[in-house]
């Protein structure tokens, strides 16, 4: 065994200069396999942003506003189912005498029908005639008493603080600035936008149900949300002799101070 170890340290130098060469030979084979460079194209060649092949430019023209909401608001309520004509300057949130009365011709057609005997009809038309006297002084003192609107024998035109609609019914005695108010201006700075309520009314008129709708509503906040369900609830329209539960809305529109 020494032997070998002996002979190894006897012929070290030429063990190395032998392996050394075998390995130069190597390298000199390998290298000379290759006759074309190879390229390699960089994956990172920069940054950069890709651009769109045809850029929309916002334009005044392509910004889509919804209609429900936008330019000046009146400070006004307005039933949708209002047929008088609109103005800007000469409006009134009540209806006039000719209107309540022919609204309660109709209703008294309307319970005539449903009613079966003399009697009956009888107790409705004297029921009907109290409530229609009522209503009408309450109709000229609401259309003689509106501090708010400029007074007259038309609705309010455009976006309006509050709007309504609960078919066939009005707000309780036709007095809508009273029954149906606004929250318009409570939600202080940066308040702006409409919130679309879901309601349901008794026979009576009074709000039985309020339900936030989302889907309808523009830049709702929180604030805006719990003050238009709160005047919702607190509202209330005419009477009606259907004893099914009737459905409507409110709109409210917010203004920031």
């Amino acid at each position: 065994m020494n032997s070998f170890f002996d002979s190894i340290e006897k012929y070290k130098y030429g063990l190395m200069a032998v392996t050394g060469a075998y390995v130069l030979i190597f390298m000199y084979l390998i290298m000379s396999s290759y006759k074309q460079p190879v390229y390699y194209e960089p994956f990172h060649d920069g940054s950069y942003v890709e651009i769109p092949p045809e850029e929309i430019e916002l334009t005044a023209d392509n910004i889509e506003v919804p209609a429900e909401y936008g330019g000046d608001v009146t400070n006004a309520i307005r039933n949708a189912e209002d047929t008088r004509d609109r103005s800007y300057e000469n409006f009134s949130s009540s209806k006039t005498q000719a209107q309540v009365e022919a609204e309660y011709r109709k209703l008294e057609e309307q319970m005539y029908q449903d009613a079966g005997g003399d009697k009956t009809r009888e107790q409705i038309k004297q029921e009907m005639a109290d409530r229609k006297n009522h209503d009408l002084a309450l109709a000229t003192q609401n259309a003689n008493n509106t501090p708010q609107n400029t007074g007259g024998d038309n609705a309010a035109a455009g976006t309006v603080l509050v709007e309504f609609k609960v078919s066939g019914r009005d707000a309780h005695n036709h007095n809508a600035d009273e029954f149906v108010r606004a929250p318009g201006y409570m939600c202080g700075r940066g308040a702006n936008g409409v919130v679309f309520v879901n309601i349901k009314l008794n026979v009576n008129g009074n709000v039985t149900s309020a339900t936030y709708n989302s889907a309808k509503s523009i830049n709702a906040n929180s604030c805006m949300i719990d003050e238009a369900l709160r005047y919702a609830k607190n509202s209330r329209f005419t009477y009606s002799s259907n004893t099914a539960q009737t459905t409507g809305w409110i709109k409210y529109t917010f203004v920031s101070q």
